[in-house]
């Protein structure tokens, strides 16, 4: 994975993540979260550019929102293990994926804007 963030609500003023993988790479977008056996709370994984995301081979469920150039939320979901997000989420710029019950923990909802803060090295 390319850096690491930390991701926050500020709608809400919630953190959805405090310390998320940024994948940027080809390899690192492609690879995603294949081959985990979770993803424990606090974690996250930040696909950029990404506006579709699937769970084919995911030993767990996840939740993912877009987040559009303005790092509004434009969909928010809970992806099944094997499920789909929708084939295309018109006007995403990256896909943000967290463990299961964080957007609803957090209470994230389509419209709220999330910031992505890098962390530093």
């Amino acid at each position: 994975m390319d850096t690491r963030a930390r991701i926050v609500n500020e709608t809400r003023g919630t953190e959805l993540a405090s310390d998320a993988e940024i994948a940027t790479t080809f390899a690192s977008r492609l690879r995603g979260l294949l081959g985990r056996s979770e993803l424990p709370g606090g974690s996250g994984l930040v696909i950029q550019p990404c506006s579709s995301v699937h769970g084919v081979g995911m030993r767990f469920a996840i939740d993912v929102v877009f987040l559009d150039r303005t790092g509004s939320v434009i969909h928010a979901m809970r992806l099944p293990r094997n499920g789909f997000s929708p084939p295309l989420v018109f006007g995403a710029r990256c896909a943000v994926e967290l463990p299961e019950g964080t957007l609803r923990a957090t209470g994230t909802v389509r419209g709220d804007t999330v910031r992505i803060v890098p962390l530093q090295p």
